[in-house]
């Protein structure tokens, strides 16, 4: 099994829709001098739609140290 498929499986995976009790899904970095620009852009992105994300980890992730990236599900009753 691939990291990526490893982290998707962990974290749920890319959904087609977000599930009613999810207000949107978030793009998260870990910001620091390793974090790629293609990562650092990505960063804080978010959606209501899963596949409009960059996959978490980023496949074009440059880092030296592997991409740290994940994508966070925020509930319908956090706030922003």
């Amino acid at each position: 099994m691939s990291l990526l498929s490893l982290v998707q499986n962990i974290f749920g995976g890319k959904e087609e829709v977000l599930s009613p009790e999810y207000k949107y899904i978030e793009y998260s970095a870990i910001i620091d001098e390793e974090t790629c620009p293609a990562c650092r852009a990505a960063d804080g992105m978010r959606t209501q739609k899963p596949s409009e994300l960059p996959p978490a980890p980023n496949p074009q992730c440059t880092s030296s140290d592997m991409c740290r990236c994940f994508h966070v599900k925020i509930g319908k009753n956090e706030r922003d």
